[in-house]
């Protein structure tokens, strides 16, 4: 776990990471980062706005979209390949 926390950490991550090993002993902390999540949510939206969300948002749905027409076809040839009718089995 702490070598988890330390790579994000190093990642940029720090500021979103909380580290438990005993939430009593650690709770004071915990809930001072939670403090400064909740106190920070306006600069985080401004910040969000500066990126294209937009953009970012149609590539995903496009991409939600093209997963999930290449799985139906996924499932069309699975069911082809085991349906035993197609093959000539009786």
């Amino acid at each position: 776990m702490d070598v988890v926390f330390e790579r994000l950490k190093k990642a940029g991550f720090g500021q979103f990471l909380g580290l438990v090993h005993d939430f009593r002993a650690d709770q004071k902390n915990l809930f001072g980062k939670i403090k400064i999540q909740i106190e920070s949510v306006e600069e985080y939206q401004s910040q969000n706005r500066g990126i294209d969300a937009i953009q970012l948002e149609r590539e995903l749905s496009l991409l939600s979209k093209t997963i999930s027409r290449l799985s139906g076809k996924f499932e069309e040839l699975r069911t082809a390949l085991f349906d035993e009718k197609l093959a000539g089995i009786p």
